[in-house]
């Protein structure tokens, strides 16, 4: 089913291999997930996603570590991929830590790459969610500024910044869907 013509049959056989307490299912979905085939690692990420296992869940996780990674590349096919999968990916551990480390502290990330990749993710949103996301990320600068300085350097409310701050993170953290319609 998972070389189907039929993209809700894919999506289908993805998430039953995603539910399975099975070893081997969970192999089939990390390989196609380690693949340079977008079609078949956002099949992988939405089998892994829904079907809820541990096993799957750590699978998502090493992927995303190798991701984070493949962000010091000089190799800018590398770089994209890995930043589109983490994305695709949504919310895991290692994108937490690529966040956190944007300010430069972290030991195994270098500040620069994680500096990198929270642009690249803020530029994925809205003008108005892109803003807040950066005063406060200190993605333009290397200061992180508070909900109050984003608001005044905005011009808008606190609650604006924090209302905007709260769908970035929903949008940056959300995993991809698979158009099945």
């Amino acid at each position: 089913m998972l070389s189907s013509a039929d993209v809700h049959e894919r999506a289908l056989a993805a998430e039953e291999l995603g539910k399975l307490e099975s070893m081997k299912a969970i192999q089939v979905l990390r390989e196609m997930l380690e693949s340079e085939d977008e079609n078949a690692w956002r099949l992988a990420i939405y089998g892994l996603r829904t079907g809820g296992s541990r096993e799957g869940w750590l699978s998502l996780e090493s992927i995303a570590q190798k991701d984070a990674k493949n962000l010091e590349s000089s190799d800018t096919l590398i770089v994209d991929m890995a930043f589109k999968r983490l994305m695709a990916m949504g919310r895991t551990k290692m994108m937490d830590r690529l966040f956190r480390a944007a300010d430069g502290h972290s030991k195994s990330i270098p500040g620069v790459v994680a500096k990198e990749f929270s642009a690249r993710a803020a530029s994925t949103l809205s003008q108005r969610q892109r803003l807040v996301m950066e005063l406060r990320l200190g993605i333009g600068n290397s200061t992180s500024a508070t909900p109050s300085e984003t608001a005044d350097s905005l011009g808008i409310s606190l609650e604006d910044v924090r209302e905007l701050e709260l769908i970035g993170w929903q949008s940056i953290h959300s995993p991809i869907r698979l158009d099945i319609d």
